[in-house]
């Protein structure tokens, strides 16, 4: 299995999260429950939501949404750091490229 980063292991659990509740969220629709049941428990508080009801409560998948949208807004979880240019960094990096780049291309 290749190696994945953190941003790529957040953004697979998010969208594993977003899914399942997806899938619940989808069920409640094709099956909800008895709806004297759902209607008598928010009569009682309906004269409160409906002065703070200028938009409507966004659902838990479009919340997972939003996560997953600020996260690939992001490039990277954590800050990048510079590179320091030394004699031995360079050597080490020339030395690896030469020995992979040419051992890729086989006898020519």
């Amino acid at each position: 299995m290749p190696f994945q980063t953190e941003h790529q292991e957040a953004a697979e659990a998010v969208l594993e999260a977003y899914l399942a509740t997806l899938l619940v969220e989808s069920q409640d629709l094709v099956d909800p429950i008895s709806p004297s049941s759902s209607s008598g428990s928010s009569s009682g508080s309906s004269d409160d939501s409906e002065s703070d009801d200028d938009q409507p409560m966004p659902t838990t998948s479009e919340a997972l949404l939003g996560v997953l949208g600020s996260l690939y807004s992001q490039r990277y979880l954590v800050d990048r750091e510079p590179i320091v240019k030394s004699r031995e960094n360079l050597q080490l990096l020339l030395t690896e490229w030469k020995f992979t780049y040419f051992s890729d291309l086989g006898p020519c």
